[in-house]
Parts: structure tokens; C-alpha cells; sequence
């Protein structure tokens, strides 16, 4: 298993360039099969979750090629419509290809999609969804099979914003006939991503970034050359880091608008933020007050996958918090892991309660998820001493090449497999 080792104790400093969304890549990886077409997606992130969705699309019969973070699939060819137990149990993601298997297809067959280990995240809504289109689902065994004679518009109403559920109706009802109208649809700015990916390839979508989204089918898709948008939870967790080791970063790239929770939580303890157009400059995290107050929200609100890393922070800067989570039920598995290391955080139903004057001192760590994972090579940066934090591959799904880019800025951390010499 690979393990990074970090030495604490570093404050971070200087400059970084965040990679291509992970939470837009996905999603507009998975649109490309709807266009029918060629498509040049740039700055994609070169993550092992973006790796597996190539599979996946190369699976269907599509071709991907490119390297780096400039990617072109071709889905015009697309000759199958299963994706295997295997790939779909690895990444939960893979459900957004059930629209556009099923559009281009007439039928998907999909199994029950895997992912990280932070609570119930049923796929009901996705597949209401998609019957609400005119979809017509059978549950054999441990798979779904979706058929159509063609997809309809429809009126769509979500019971909640769900980001998935809302790319997987926008990218079905791209070709479906007539217009459909999201209702109650997820804000991100991911969902923002996707409609300007699926305009330029000749859909015609819009609303996105309010809760009501209108598309009109159309027959047709065009070949398309898009950029990816900055991950913003990548930018949170860089400013995270530098504030628990109370230094001074440029996040070159960063969009503001897209952090603002993140910025004003951070500004709400005493650090102090410069934004500019090119991106946000964490100038100085000293003079820390206070009590560190966080309840997570669909966007606009705290994201959900800055949670654990902010605890971290509070942990490691050694100040108060409490931090509500209100998505999932089970996003605070890492704190076992933090008290190990002298944090002192005690669960309270939904809420995780920081205390003030602990200080973290150095342990083996063990990630089970992505975000959890970040989580504590946040806490290992500002501990006392070394840290080991195993589960590297988890980190992966979504950081590319987080140990370099940590380095760069003055980090102690190396990676092996668990052998060292």
C-alpha cells in the first residue's frame, strides 16, 4: 500500500497552479458519449478516477487518446452498452453514463456503482430521474437495465439539489425530444461546467447555476474543444494546509466566487485573503481568534468535500471548532485517525467539536477516502514530528501529484510503498 511520509512542522509557502475539477471531468467525460462526436477536453486532471473513466468510455467502444491533461474521446463508434461489476464498483461516478449509454444506446446496463466510504449515496434519484425521461428500468440481481424507445422531455423535479442526479437529467435530456425543465437542481459550479461542454458541442441548455435548468432536445451534436475549470476543492484544501502551517500561499488560478464559504470561514478566525483576477493570495494566518464555525450545504454553501480538511486545520492550528455536517452521515470516519494524534474531537451526532489547546503530534495514519484522506496529510503537515499516512490510492481519485506540489511550497513529504530503506 502506498504511504506517504511526511515530517511536520514546515509552514508552506509560494506559489501553486490547481489542476482541472475532478467533479467536472467526470461528469463531461461521461457527456461526451451523448455528443456522438469528437471531443477535446483540456486541463483534465490526471487522476486516477478521470484514468478509470477512460477505461470505461474505451470500454463502450469509444476511442480516447491524448496525453497528459489534453484528452480527445471519440464516441461516435460506441458499440456497447454494459459496464462491467468491476469498474463500476470502483468509482461511484460512473452512474453519469447512464444517460448517455441509454440515449445513444436505447438501453444501458449498469451495476451498482462503488466509490468512497461516507455514507448512503442511493442512485434512486438518478434513476428516477432518467424514468421521468421516458426511461424504463428492470433490477436483475445486482444490476439495472435501462431500456427506451427514445427519451422525452419532461418536467423534472429533484426532492433535493443532487449534483449527480442533475448532470446525469442534463446530459439525457440534451437529444431528448422536446424540452425539459429541471427543478430543485444542484448550483455548483461543476453543473455550470457541464452546460457550457454540452452548448459548445450544440446542446441547448440554460439556467445552470440557478435551481431551475431548461433544455431543449436537439438531434444533433457537433465536435467540441473544451477547457476544464480550476478545482475548487483542491484550492480549499491548498489553503487549508498553508493555514494549519501558518504560511503564506498564491493559488494562481484559483476563482474566487467558487471558494467564497472557504474564504469567509478562513477570514472568520483572523486569517487575511487577497483575491485578485488571476486568483487568491492567503497572506497571513498569525494572528488566529476565536472559534472556527462550519455547517456544510449545497453550493453556495460549505462544501461538503472541505469538511474534513478544515477540521484538520482546526486541529492542527490548536484553535476551537465545531463543524455540522448536513450531506452525509458517515463523513467523519479520518477523526479517529486526528485524535490518535492529540486533536481531541469529540462526534456529536452531526457535529464534530474541536477543542481549543491541542497539538498534534505525529502518528501512523490510515485514509479511507478521498477527502478524509487530505484531511490528514493536513494534520501530518502541521503535527510535531513524522507522520505516515497509508492509503495513498484514495488521495489519488481526485489530488494529481498532491506530494510534488506539497514540495514545492516547502513540504517534507515523500511517498514509497510501505518499504522504506
Amino acid at each position: 500500500m502506498d504511504t506517504y511520509h511526511i515530517r511536520g512542522g514546515y509552514s508552506l509557502n509560494g506559489e501553486v497552479v490547481l489542476s482541472g475539477a475532478k467533479n467536472s471531468v467526470l461528469p463531461i467525460f461521461a457527456a461526451s458519449v451523448v455528443t456522438g462526436s469528437q471531443s477535446n477536453i483540456t486541463n483534465c486532471p490526471e487522476i486516477s478516477d478521470a484514468e478509470k473513466m477512460r477505461d470505461i468510455l474505451r470500454m463502450l467502444g469509444c476511442s480516447v487518446t491524448g496525453e497528459g491533461n489534453d484528452i480527445f474521446v471519440d464516441s461516435s463508434q460506441i458499440s456497447n452498452h454494459t459496464i462491467n461489476e468491476e469498474l463500476m464498483s470502483s468509482m461511484r461516478s460512473s452512474v453519469f453514463l447512464a444517460g448517455g449509454i441509454l440515449t445513444r444506446c436505447g438501453i444501458a446496463e449498469i451495476g451498482k456503482p462503488g466509490g468512497c466510504k461516507i455514507g448512503k449515496r442511493p442512485i434512486d434519484i438518478h434513476i428516477e430521474t432518467l424514468k421521468a425521461l421516458g426511461a424504463e428500468v428492470e433490477e436483475k440481481e445486482e444490476r439495472l437495465i435501462l431500456k427506451t424507445r427514445g427519451l422525452r422531455g419532461n418536467t423534472v423535479n429533484l426532492p433535493f439539489p443532487s449534483v449527480g442526479a442533475t448532470e446525469n437529467a442534463m446530459i439525457a435530456a440534451s437529444r431528448a425530444e422536446g424540452e425539459t425543465v429541471i427543478n430543485n437542481a444542484a448550483r455548483e459550479p461543476e453543473i455550470i461546467d457541464l452546460q457550457n461542454f454540452l452548448n459548445k458541442c450544440g446542446a441547448k441548455i440554460k439556467g445552470a447555476g440557478s435551481s431551475s435548468i431548461a433544455i431543449k432536445g436537439v438531434k444533433e451534436m457537433v465536435p467540441a474543444k473544451y477547457e476544464i475549470i480550476p478545482d475548487r476543492i483542491e484550492g480549499g484544501t491548498f489553503l487549508c494546509m498553508a493555514a494549519a502551517t501558518r504560511g503564506e500561499i498564491f493559488i494562481r488560478n484559483a476563482i474566487p466566487e467558487h471558494i467564497e464559504t472557504i474564504l469567509q470561514a478562513l477570514e472568520s478566525i483572523g486569517c487575511k485573503i487577497k483575491t485578485k483576477g488571476t486568483g487568491v493570495w492567503l497572506k497571513d494566518c498569525k494572528n488566529i481568534r476565536g472559534t472556527c464555525k462550519v455547517i456544510t450545504s449545497p453550493f453556495p454553501g460549505f462544501p461538503t468535500d472541505m469538511q474534513p480538511q478544515i477540521t484538520a486545520m482546526i486541529a492542527g492550528m490548536g484553535i476551537a471548532g465545531t463543524i455540522r455536517e448536513r450531506i452525509f452521515e458517515n463523513r467523519f470516519g479520518y477523526v479517529k485517525e486526528l485524535n490518535k494524534m492529540g486533536a481531541g474531537i469529540e462526534i456529536c451526532g452531526k457535529n464534530a467539536i474541536i477543542s481549543k489547546g491541542n497539538s498534534l503530534v505525529g502518528n501512523n495514519l490510515f485514509a479511507e477516502d478521498l477527502r478524509g484522506g487530505a484531511a490528514l496529510v493536513t494534520a501530518a503537515l502541521a503535527a510535531e514530528g513524522e507522520s505516515s499516512v497509508c492509503g495513498v490510492q484514495y488521495i489519488k481519485r481526485g489530488y494529481c501529484r498532491l506530494d510534488e506540489k506539497l514540495r514545492l511550497l516547502g513540504a517534507d513529504i515523500e511517498e514509497d510503498d510501505g518499504e522504506r530503506a
